[in-house]
């Protein structure tokens, strides 16, 4: 209740509030968008951690089998080393201002009066 009515007597808190908020939930949705392409682009890069298991072949006499491996199970990579690195450092780049930003974007409190102490 404190909190609201210092809020509504200076409007200009609020704002500054809001303004920070919407700061950190812009930083905060880049962070995991970030997150969210170097993961992909890892699997894309590096390939699964598992090797996947081998299907069952339908035909269990082996007829047909050229001894060529299944396309389902071989894995290709589809991302190149540069564009691995791109989202690596895309991705420390998001965490490195979110950071900052936590640090940065903390409402510090200016002294309204004294104790009996006459502490701030």
């Amino acid at each position: 209740a404190l909190i609201d009515d210092i809020l509504a007597s200076r409007p200009e808190l609020a704002a500054d509030l809001s303004q920070r908020d919407d700061e950190m939930y812009a930083l905060t949705r880049a962070k995991k968008a970030a997150d969210a392409n170097f993961r992909k682009i890892k699997l894309a890069y590096e390939g699964p951690k598992n090797k996947p298991a081998p299907k069952k072949d339908e035909n269990p006499k082996g007829k047909g089998d050229n001894g060529e491996k299944s396309k389902d199970t071989e894995w290709k990579q589809s991302a190149s080393k540069r564009q691995f690195e791109q989202a690596q450092r895309e991705q420390l780049k998001a965490n490195k201002q979110y950071e900052e930003s936590l640090r940065s974007n903390i409402c510090r409190s200016e002294p309204v009066g004294v104790d009996r102490n006459f502490n701030r």
